[in-house]
C-alpha cells in the first residue's frame, strides 16, 4: 500500500523495493528497436488493444523506473482504435528538452509508458516491457502465447517503413501488427521431467530442427575454467539458510561478486533506499520561495499560484512576488507557467546520486555549504503527502524547505538536505546552475501583450535615434494590414503580427533601463518603434494610444534587444521580428544567421 491505509492489490505487477503500479491494458508496448545503424534509429511502438481511439497526449515515456518523466508525449497524440503509434529516437532523444535518452542494445533495457493527467505527475497506471541485448536491426516485440505474453526477438521489423533508404523515410512508419518471433532453426520440442519411479535416466529434452537441412552443432560454451583472461569467472559461495518459522536448516549457493545477489543484499540499505529527495504532489504546491543566502543583496523571490478563472479549462496562472530592500510593498509580475511547471518537475524528480551522510556533524554541514546555502527553495502546499512529526522547523506547517550547498572543496556535486532532517544527499549540480535562478527575469511571463480581436494597429513609425531621422512611417489599412504596394510588405505584415502578440524570447535583465548592456558595455538605444493603436470601445475624439519600443542594433546575426517603459522590461525579440526589422531597416534579406554574441544574463 506504500504506507497508505487503503489496500490495493497488485497481483500482476509485484515490485519489491520499488514503487507500486497497475498495468495499462488499453495501450501496450508492442515493439522496440534498440540496436541500429543509419538509416534506422531506435523506436518504440504503442498498440491500442481496444475498439476506441485513445488520447495519450501528456503521458510520459521513459527507460527508467527511477525517472518516469523523461519524455512528455505531445498533447493531442492519438492511438487509433486497434492501431499503432510509433515514437522515434529523435523525438525522445535529440529533440527532447527534458531528459533525453536512448535504449541500451548491449545490455538490454526497459521502456515505460506512464499515464498522466497533469504535467509532472503520473497516475500509477503504466505499460512496461523489458528486453535483453539485441542484434543489429532486430526488434523485440509482444507475442501472445498459450500461457501469457512474451516480449521476444522478432523475425522482422514492423514499424511501417522497415527497409527505408533514409532515416526520414523510416520515421514515416506508423506501425503494423508484429511478425512471428525469431526462433530456430533448432527448438525445444518435448520435455520429460516427472517420470514414473526414481530413475533419473528417464528424464529427457527433445530438440527439433524446423529447417529442411541439417544444422551443425555450435562451438562448446565457455566454462568458468576456460573463461577469457580479461573476464572474471562467476563464483558461488555456500551459505547456511533457514526459512522463518521452520526448523529445517539447509545450504544455498549464492553468486558472489559485483552486481550479484549477495552484493545487492550486502548493499540493500543504500541500493533499495528511496533516492528521491522530496516527496510532494506538484499539483498541491501553492507557492515556491527562492532565496540565495550566499549572495548578499539578492532579494527573496516567490512564485505564487493564483486561482484559475471560473468555468475555465485552463490551468491556474502563476505570479512573481518580489520585495527589494527598502520597498514598502512587494512588486508583482505574471510568471511563465511553463517555466514554473518545469521547476516543479525537476524538484519532484530530484534524486540522490549518492547518500552522503545520515548523521552529519556541524563541521560536515559547514563543509557542504549549509552554513550559508547557495539556495533555499521553500514549497508551500495545501497538504503534505504524509505527516512528518520528526521534521523540525517550518516543515511542519505545510511547507517543505530544500537547502542546496556546494562543498568548500568544489567537486562534481551539489549537496541537498530537507530542513529539519539529518540526511545529506549528493545531487546533480544543474539544480543550482540551471533550474533555480533567483532573478525575476528568469521566471517572467514571455507574453507581454496580446491585443483583443477587435483592436488593430493604425500606424507604424521607426526612428533612428542616432540621427533622429525616420526610417519608415507607414499607415495601415482599416484591417490593420500594410498596403499591398508598400515596400517590404511581407516584413511589415510579420512586424504587425509580432506587435499584436508581443512576446519576449528572453529577459537578459530585470526592469527597463535607459541604456542597454550590449557586448559587454552600456550603449544607448539605437531605434524607437512607435505603433498607434485603435481599441474597441474607445471614445470618439479620444487620443489614440501609442505603444513604443526602444531597439538595439541587431548583433550576432540573430539577436536584437527591445526595451519598454510600458512593460518595465528589456527583452530579446523573437527571430521573426528581428528579421523583419532588418529587412525594413536595410531593405535587404538578413541572410544566414551568424554565431550569436554573448548577452549578459
Amino acid at each position: 500500500p506504500d504506507g497508505a491505509t487503503n489496500i490495493v492489490k497488485f497481483a500482476t505487477t509485484p515490485t519489491p523495493g520499488n514503487a507500486n503500479f497497475l498495468p495499462l491494458t488499453s495501450v501496450v508496448i508492442n515493439e522496440i528497436l534498440s540496436h541500429t545503424d543509419a538509416p534506422l534509429e531506435d523506436a518504440v511502438e504503442i498498440f491500442n488493444t481496444t475498439g476506441d481511439d485513445i488520447n495519450i497526449g501528456g503521458w510520459y515515456l521513459s527507460d527508467s523506473q527511477d525517472n518516469l518523466l523523461k519524455f512528455r508525449i505531445a498533447p493531442g497524440t492519438i492511438v487509433p482504435a486497434g492501431g499503432f503509434k510509433v515514437f522515434y529516437e529523435y523525438q525522445f532523444n535529440s529533440d527532447n528538452p527534458v531528459t533525453p535518452f536512448s535504449f541500451s542494445s548491449a545490455k538490454g533495457d526497459e521502456v515505460y509508458l506512464s499515464q498522466s493527467t497533469a504535467p509532472g505527475t503520473v497516475t500509477g497506471y503504466r505499460a512496461f516491457a523489458g528486453f535483453d541485448a539485441s542484434e543489429n536491426g532486430v526488434s523485440f516485440g509482444r507475442y501472445q502465447t498459450s500461457v501469457g505474453v512474451d516480449f521476444t526477438a522478432m523475425s522482422a521489423r514492423t514499424f511501417g517503413v522497415d527497409n527505408p533508404a533514409t532515416t526520414n523515410q523510416f520515421r514515416t512508419g506508423t506501425g503494423q501488427a508484429n511478425a512471428y518471433p525469431k526462433i530456430g532453426p533448432v527448438v525445444i520440442n518435448e520435455i520429460m521431467y516427472n517420470q514414473a519411479g526414481t530413475n533419473d535416466a528417464l528424464e529427457f529434452v527433445e530438440l527439433h530442427n524446423i529447417l529442411g537441412t541439417p544444422v551443425p552443432p555450435s562451438a562448446p560454451t565457455t566454462s568458468a575454467s576456460s573463461a577469457p583472461a580479461n573476464k572474471t569467472a562467476a563464483t558461488t559461495t555456500d551459505y547456511y539458510a533457514q526459512i522463518e518459522g521452520r526448523a529445517a536448516l539447509f545450504t544455498v549457493a549464492l553468486p558472489t561478486g559485483p552486481q550479484s545477489l549477495k552484493d545487492t543484499l550486502d548493499q540493500a540499505q543504500e541500493r533499495l533506499r528511496e533516492k528521491r529527495v522530496l516527496d510532494f504532489d506538484p499539483a498541491a504546491v501553492t507557492a515556491i520561495t527562492l532565496r540565495a543566502p550566499n549572495t548578499p543583496g539578492q532579494p527573496t523571490l516567490t512564485l505564487q499560484r493564483l486561482e484559475a478563472p471560473a468555468n475555465s479549462a485552463e490551468a491556474a496562472p502563476w505570479q512573481i512576488i518580489r520585495r527589494d530592500a527598502g520597498d514598502t510593498a512587494p512588486q508583482t509580475l505574471p510568471a511563465d507557467r511553463a517555466a514554473v511547471q518545469r521547476l516543479l518537475e525537476q524538484l519532484n524528480l530530484l534524486a540522490a546520486q549518492n547518500f552522503t551522510s545520515d548523521a552529519p556533524t556541524a563541521a560536515d554541514l559547514e563543509n557542504w555549504g549549509f552554513a550559508r546555502p547557495e539556495r533555499e527553495v521553500t514549497l508551500t502546499l495545501n497538504k503534505l503527502p504524509t505527516p512528518n512529526p520528526s521534521a523540525a522547523g517550518p516543515n511542519n506547517a505545510n511547507t517543505l524547505t530544500l537547502q542546496l550547498g556546494l562543498a568548500s572543496q568544489r567537486d562534481n556535486f551539489a549537496y541537498a538536505r530537507l530542513l529539519g532532517a539529518a540526511f545529506i544527499y549528493a545531487v546533480n549540480p544543474d539544480i543550482l546552475r540551471l533550474e533555480t535562478p533567483t532573478t525575476a527575469a528568469a521566471w517572467r511571463e514571455r507574453l507581454l501583450r496580446e491585443l483583443p480581436s477587435g483592436a488593430r494597429l493604425t500606424t507604424l513609425r521607426l526612428t533612428d535615434l542616432a540621427t533622429n531621422q525616420s526610417v519608415f512611417d507607414i499607415t495601415l489599412d482599416d484591417t490593420g494590414r500594410p498596403p499591398a504596394a508598400a515596400p517590404q510588405a511581407p516584413a511589415l505584415t510579420t512586424l504587425v503580427a509580432a506587435l499584436r502578440t508581443l512576446r519576449a524570447k528572453h529577459f537578459p535583465q530585470d526592469g527597463f533601463t535607459e541604456k542597454v548592456l550590449l557586448l559587454g558595455e552600456d550603449r544607448p538605444w539605437r531605434y524607437r518603434l512607435d505603433a498607434t493603436l485603435a481599441l474597441p470601445g474607445a471614445a470618439v475624439g479620444a487620443p489614440a494610444p501609442v505603444t513604443s519600443l526602444l531597439l538595439s542594433e541587431r548583433f550576432g546575426g540573430t539577436q536584437q534587444l527591445a526595451g519598454s517603459q510600458e512593460f518595465n522590461a528589456v527583452f530579446e525579440l523573437e527571430q521573426s521580428a528581428v528579421d523583419a526589422l532588418w529587412s525594413l531597416t536595410y531593405r535587404a534579406d538578413p541572410g544566414p544567421a551568424l554565431a550569436p554574441a554573448a548577452i549578459k544574463k
